[in-house]
């Protein structure tokens, strides 16, 4: 089977974690796989390598839309369908943003900007994708309900593995500091306890880079308490990720909105304990988190320090999702509503 996936928008995320599993989950059944990327992408950074696996560099994103048709399937996998008809082809919607309205969001001008026109976009080039595809539930009635076209769901993800492992932290954060994942938040929380004299550690991902360099100082910050340790390694592998999953004894995920939330899937594989924020996102894809409140850093903080004092109070968060798309891509004969 000849595949070829469009990848030109995909760099960092949930989005190449993904892309990388789903390489090695249809690598064996394909003749070759073509990767479309951005010019100034590190195919390195794909941790899944095969002679299969085909990369070809392009500069401009929406020439690279248009798309040939000389495979069996093929897969738009950054949100956007192609500007040409593609036969056997599936768009992948990730993006929460690109099926919400965002007028009253925070966001930049520039980036209320650019998600109106891949709004319109995706409107006008709707039909010449066979099918849409995203993986919640809430994802697929914001979709329908916003460009008024069939989505189905069909979610897939890496599946970790537990292993023995030392307890190096109490908790960690997987994830990009994004408006939306509320960092400050989680740091007034990490903040107050400090103050408290309760004894924490916490994992987190912030790249060290300009554009987060007042996150990066509240860290250093917060750090000067001797009872509180924030370790951050910037961005991490896949690999470092899931030592760092095994070696904690829970996730803490204080996002506002996701299409998916693949933190919480893969730390409710290993059978952690999951902080998360009582939404829709989180209930499609598992149950028995401990809910926190976005709105209110003493709760949150109050249930950390619970947690602190006896994780044996709480339950494991427990899986929902399914992993189905790799085999329904290769199928070819549409996807499970």
């Amino acid at each position: 089977m000849l595949v070829g996936i469009h990848a030109v928008n995909i760099n960092t995320g949930g989005a190449l974690v993904l892309l990388c599993e789903l390489l090695e989950k249809i690598e064996p059944f394909c003749i070759r796989i073509d990767v479309y990327v951005h010019v100034n992408f590190d195919t390195e950074r794909i941790n899944f390598k095969s002679d299969k696996i085909n990369y070809l560099h392009k500069k401009n994103l929406f020439s690279s839309l248009f798309f040939s048709n000389i495979y069996d399937r093929s897969l738009f996998f950054g949100n956007l369908p192609p500007l040409n008809q593609v036969k056997k082809s599936t768009t992948y919607i990730h993006n929460s943003y690109l099926v919400s309205n965002i007028e009253n969001r925070n966001l930049s001008l520039p980036l209320k900007v650019k998600f109106l026109l891949l709004k319109t976009y995706i409107k006008v080039f709707s039909k010449k994708t066979e099918y849409f595809v995203c993986q919640t539930e809430s994802m697929k009635n914001k979709f329908q309900l916003f460009y008024n076209k069939k989505i189905s769901i069909s979610p897939f993800y890496r599946e970790l593995k537990k292993y023995p492992s030392e307890i190096k932290y109490d908790l960690c954060f997987i994830g990009l500091p994004s408006f939306h994942k509320k960092y400050n938040f989680l740091l007034d929380c990490l903040d107050i306890i400090s103050k408290k004299g309760i004894q924490l550690s916490i994992f987190v991902t912030v790249p060290f880079e300009c554009n987060f360099q007042g996150i990066l100082k509240r860290i250093d910050s917060i750090n000067q308490a001797k009872n509180i340790r924030i370790i951050n390694r910037g961005l991490a592998s896949s690999e470092a990720i899931s030592d760092v999953y095994n070696s904690s004894r829970a996730l803490i995920f204080p996002s506002s909105t996701e299409s998916f939330g693949l933190p919480l899937i893969e730390a409710s594989l290993l059978g952690m304990n999951v902080f998360a924020p009582n939404l829709t996102y989180v209930n499609d894809v598992i149950s028995d988190f401990i809910d926190i409140k976005l709105d209110d850093t003493n709760y949150t903080v109050n249930k950390i320090i619970e947690f602190m004092q006896d994780p044996t109070k709480f339950p494991k968060a427990q899986l929902k999702a399914k992993n189905n798309f790799p085999k329904q891509f290769l199928a070819g004969k549409g996807y499970e509503q």
